[in-house]
């Protein structure tokens, strides 16, 4: 799985070093548009390399509950060469997000929580890098959430790593039972006469 979608990126990235950088127009959106709650105005990315740096992220998965619970900006990805007359034409004003070629969520970091971007479509997340979260902040995109809002979330554990501490956690309360069950009574020898 870590090396569906992430790893198809690496491999066109790679590619279009070798190519001289032709192709990683292909592997970012053309436009990024970042929108909803608590911005008042929409943010619009128009760096190819800057929305490559963002989508480059490590991939994880987020919970149903953890998407419900966290917050979270909508992104709109505009994919391709037709988006090119918006950015040179200075058309940046007449896109909508409904224009859009694909949908994100954008999850804030807060507190021990990283920044995650999920896409709608096809379900994949990833966390946003350091570098990504350089770009986010220098475009005005505000990447944390401080406070309440994430006293009561816990990070996510992955289900092997719960499955190897309740595995060790039996074993040594099975080898703590049978130490104590070898243990031999102690004779009373108070009452034994020489």
């Amino acid at each position: 799985m870590l090396l569906g979608w992430l790893g198809s990126l690496v491999a066109v990235c790679s590619l279009s070093h070798a190519l001289g950088g032709e192709v990683a127009h292909a592997a970012a959106p053309r436009l990024m548009m970042v929108h909803g709650e608590p911005l008042s105005e929409r943010i619009v990315l128009a760096n190819h390399a800057d929305n490559l740096t963002i989508l480059l992220g490590e991939a994880t998965e987020l919970t149903p509950d953890e998407r419900s619970a966290r917050p979270h900006l909508q992104v709109a990805l505009f994919w391709g060469p037709k988006w090119e007359a918006y950015v040179r034409g200075e058309r940046l004003m007449e896109l909508s997000s409904d224009m859009a070629d694909q949908h994100a969520r954008l999850y804030q970091a807060g507190g021990n929580v990283a920044a995650v971007l999920c896409l709608d479509s096809p379900g994949k997340c990833s966390l946003i890098t350091s570098a990504g979260m350089d770009v986010l902040e220098r475009a005005g995109v505000p990447t944390r959430v401080e406070g309440s809002v994430y006293a009561s979330t816990t990070p996510h554990v992955p289900f092997w790593l719960m499955l190897l501490i309740l595995i060790g956690a039996s074993a040594l309360a099975v080898a703590s039972v049978g130490s104590l069950t070898r243990r031999r009574p102690r004779q009373d020898i108070s009452h034994i006469r020489a």
